[in-house]
């Protein structure tokens, strides 16, 4: 028996099938069927380019350097004697997050 691999999309045909249901005012299904994509799919890609559109979606992937920031806080948490209850709000606040690691990894007293 092999394992089923999963069929993986651009995010150019993603958004062109999500505008004809959006913009176009096809039915979810009716698209999916004549793709042969799942119903579902085609829902989810649909209601992400509505969400985005409206300003409501979350729109970027978490880098490398804010998982390890994560890590990194979680880390200096547990050294502290606390519970990790880091979670990353947004991006600005990773953002800020990340400087502060970088600047505690450059002080001299994190050297000695």
């Amino acid at each position: 028996m092999s394992k089923r691999t999963r069929r993986a999309y651009s995010p150019e045909f993603r958004f062109e099938v999500a505008q004809e249901v959006v913009d176009n005012g096809r039915a979810v299904r009716e698209v999916a069927n004549s793709l042969g994509l799942g119903l579902s799919t085609v829902d989810k890609w649909a209601r992400q380019l509505r969400e985005e559109r409206a300003g409501t979606a979350e729109t970027y992937r978490r880098t490398q350097e804010e998982v390890w920031c994560k890590q990194w806080l979680c880390r200096r948490a547990l050294v502290k004697g606390n519970a990790c209850n880091v979670r990353l709000q947004s991006k600005s606040l990773a953002s800020e997050q990340a400087d502060e690691a970088r600047r505690f990894n450059q002080s001299p007293a994190a050297k000695a």
